[in-house]
């Protein structure tokens, strides 16, 4: 990652637009954490993996904003995000 990228991301995180990816994504995790709609060991998966994948960019600005506060950060914190 680059220096700057911490700005980049910053800038994005302060629109209208990841706000609503935001509140779309938390009625996402809600939709998927329904054990009672998950009929089979496939679909559990499915939803386990989604639920990974929402929880990640959920945490996107609180991880970011933590590797830039870190001492001694290079801001190389999206592969411990995506990993």
């Amino acid at each position: 990652m680059e220096k700057n990228d911490y700005e980049i991301f910053q800038e994005m995180f302060l629109t209208e637009g990841w706000k609503k990816v935001i509140e779309d994504l938390e009625q996402l995790r809600e939709i998927n954490n329904d054990l009672q709609s998950t009929h089979t060991l496939e679909m559990l998966y499915k939803n386990k993996g989604k639920l990974e994948i929402i929880d990640i960019l959920l945490s996107l600005e609180t991880t970011a904003e933590m590797a830039k506060t870190e001492e001694g950060s290079n801001l190389e914190w999206w592969s411990d995000v995506s990993s």
